[in-house]
């Protein structure tokens, strides 16, 4: 009885853990599928229900119900991707290759919607999708009501981070461009995609395909956005020691190289050519997406005419028959590179190819064709895990001195090995830490907990814009100010000058005017007295000549006077000389 309870006890966890989970990836290449493959069969080993809605179909086991989408649109939207990649910029081109994506990608979910109608009615605990070309896993998280995990399979973790509401900065992530206008650019790029392209050709095409075909759905098309940086958890398909340093946000986590395993054996007829090769053998692929032809007959023939006579497995078709050339559409890459005879591995450098390549400690040889293979190559070289060479300048003597390179300088391979081990020294293994991310989310329906409540800023907010633009203006304010009170100072200062001009041309006014005015009062005190003297001779003058009159009209009627008369007459006059005389 006791065993029996304690085996019950021991199998409810993980009864209760089985949880229904949908992964939606109608839309990926190859490769992309391949790197979700450990996360959809190891949920799948976990006891977890998971319904995998596919373009290519994983092996079968318990557990995992799979939807296989294949339309004609997506395989024309492939090769249209492929050849825009493969040449040169043109907003004409660029634009086209935009609208049939567009037209593309909104066929092939409908399809894919069809082939999910009737397994919408379960219970659902959990999506898992790409934002990428697959935005229809994100608006059927929001109708299903249930929590969101974003994986993005791509050295793309910039639109991944501009999704989130937390872009890279570039101040921090070093795999960006060094210069100033390269900088520019990629942020002009991102902002161009994430603002114009993904809504207009994208988001919400899918939005009213979602209306059309989803019961009782609605939702704002300037609201998608929200959906993305509400996501639970997000995985970037990265890892710090290939440069992609960056801050990331807690509802987040770095799982590169989660799908290297080791080598399996080799199909009977690659083995054989294996076993009659010598040490040396170069592996050529340019990935799932990119075909040898694309690079122009330039570079192919240069190619052939410096592999002649090498040991090579070459991912082509087509070529002339070589006993020393394998060639074929397919070839099971990690297997290859597991070999220890494959010395060199000639290839695009997309994600996945580099980090299988470091996997197994097999030298680069990058010959980019995209902007993120071009990015990749560059870290590739930087780091010393290979060369990287322009498919458009390449000589056959510098392919020709590079393959050389890789094979007699033994760095390349041991810094392949340093790196791996780098890579690996981590307390829990990367498949086992993505697998306990999405329980955790499941085990608590969803992860607001870990959620920035500053998610949801704008781009202005979030890198300081309106800050810096408050700071200009008080600047600026406080500029003007400081102009006009300097302006009111030298004002002032010019009204006192002035003053003091004027009052010291003032000052010798008045002392000249003070001289003068003495000058003056002395000449008019001077002209007084003379004009009082002069006013008092006149003065005796006129008394004088009254008295003179007077007796002259004595003498003159002299004749009827008397002498005693006339002597008093003369004693008055002489009197009254003598009395003005006096007063005078």
């Amino acid at each position: 009885m006791v065993k029996l309870v304690s085996l019950i006890f021991t199998i409810l966890p993980v009864l209760v853990s089985s949880e229904n989970i949908l992964m939606y990836l109608p839309i990926a290449s190859r490769s992309y599928v391949c790197a979700w493959e450990p996360l959809v069969l190891g949920l799948a080993k976990a006891g977890h229900n998971v319904l995998f809605v596919t373009r290519f179909s994983l092996p079968a086991m318990p557990n995992l119900t799979q939807i296989e989408v294949q339309t004609d649109e997506m395989q024309e939207l492939e090769d249209t991707l492929t050849q825009k990649a493969a040449s040169s910029f043109n907003i004409t081109g660029f634009i086209d290759a935009v609208s049939k994506t567009s037209t593309g990608l909104t066929k092939t979910h409908q399809h894919s919607l069809e082939l999910l109608r009737y397994q919408l009615d379960k219970r659902w605990h959990l999506i898992i999708t790409s934002p990428f070309l697959n935005e229809m896993g994100i608006i059927l998280g929001h109708y299903l009501d249930i929590p969101n995990v974003q994986f993005l399979p791509a050295n793309a973790e910039m639109l991944l981070s501009y999704g989130l509401g937390h872009p890279d900065n570039g101040a921090w992530s070093s795999n960006l461009p060094d210069s100033t206008f390269g900088r520019l650019i990629y942020i002009l790029l991102n902002a161009v995609y994430a603002d114009f392209v993904k809504p207009y050709f994208f988001v919400y095409p899918q939005i009213d395909l979602a209306r059309q075909m989803l019961i009782n759905f609605s939702l704002n098309e300037q609201d998608y956005w929200k959906l993305e940086r509400n996501a639970d958890f997000s995985f970037y398909m990265s890892s710090i020691l290939m440069d992609n340093v960056n801050p990331r946000l807690p509802n987040t986590a770095q799982i590169g190289f989660i799908h290297c395993r080791d080598g399996k054996p080799l199909p009977p007829s690659i083995e054989q050519f294996y076993k009659d090769s010598g040490d040396t053998i170069i592996y050529i692929s340019f990935g799932s997406l990119i075909k040898p032809e694309m690079l122009g007959n330039r570079t192919l023939d240069i190619f052939k005419k410096v592999m002649k006579g090498r040991r090579v497995v070459w991912k082509i078709s087509g070529l002339e028959e070589d006993k020393d050339i394998l060639t074929g559409n397919w070839f099971p890459q990690q297997d290859i590179l597991a070999q220890n005879k494959t010395s060199i591995f000639i290839s695009q450098c997309g994600l996945m190819s580099i980090q299988e390549a470091i996997y197994h400690h097999v030298p680069l040889l990058c010959i980019p064709v995209s902007h993120e293979q071009t990015l990749n190559s560059a870290v590739i070289e930087r780091k010393g895990l290979g060369l990287k060479l322009d498919s458009t300048k390449m000589t056959e003597n510098m392919l020709l001195d590079s393959i050389e390179e890789l094979l007699n300088n033994k760095s390349y391979k041991l810094n392949h090995i340093k790196t791996l081990e780098l890579i690996m020294d981590r307390p829990t293994p990367i498949l086992k830490e993505a697998i306990f991310w999405v329980e955790h989310v499941l085990r608590h329906d969803g992860a607001d907990h870990l959620k920035s409540r500053r998610r949801y800023m704008s781009m202005v907010e979030f890198y300081h814009l309106d800050v810096m633009g408050y700071m200009v203006l008080i600047l600026s304010i406080s500029s003007i100010l400081s102009v006009g009170w300097w302006l009111l100072v030298l004002a002032y200062v010019k009204k006192i000058i002035k003053f003091l001009n004027r009052f010291r041309i003032h000052s010798s006014h008045i002392d000249s005017t003070t001289k003068t005015d003495r000058k003056t009062g002395k000449e008019r005190h001077e002209v007084s007295e003379n004009a009082l003297n002069n006013a008092d001779n006149d003065s005796k003058n006129c008394d004088n000549k009254s008295s003179n009159a007077e007796l002259e009209r004595v003498v003159k009627s002299s004749d009827n006077c008397s002498v005693s008369s006339l002597a008093q007459l003369s004693k008055s006059f002489l009197e009254n000389n003598y009395s003005n005389n006096n007063k005078g």
